[in-house]
């Protein structure tokens, strides 16, 4: 199981691999600038990383992008 400190430092590690900080990385920003095709599937019953973050995601993406929620799924069931 991962804790935070072994996710921050993953996160660290892409950034120093990726040549980015981070901290400047915008998934809002991200998805409202790329022409690629998105699919966005998230459980309505997640705990750690809320349904409506993916709502807001496909509302700056409605061209390219789709959202699948599923009833009663967490962060961990959906695999």
């Amino acid at each position: 199981m991962l804790n935070q400190t072994s996710i921050d430092k993953a996160i660290l590690d892409a950034g120093q691999l990726g040549g980015f900080d981070p901290k400047d990385a915008s998934p809002l920003n991200a998805i409202a600038k790329t022409k690629a095709q998105i699919l966005l599937i998230h459980g309505k019953a997640d705990k750690k990383i809320p349904y409506q973050q993916s709502q807001i995601l496909h509302e700056a993406a409605k061209d390219h992008s789709k959202l699948i929620l599923l009833e009663g799924e967490n962060h961990d069931s959906i695999f």
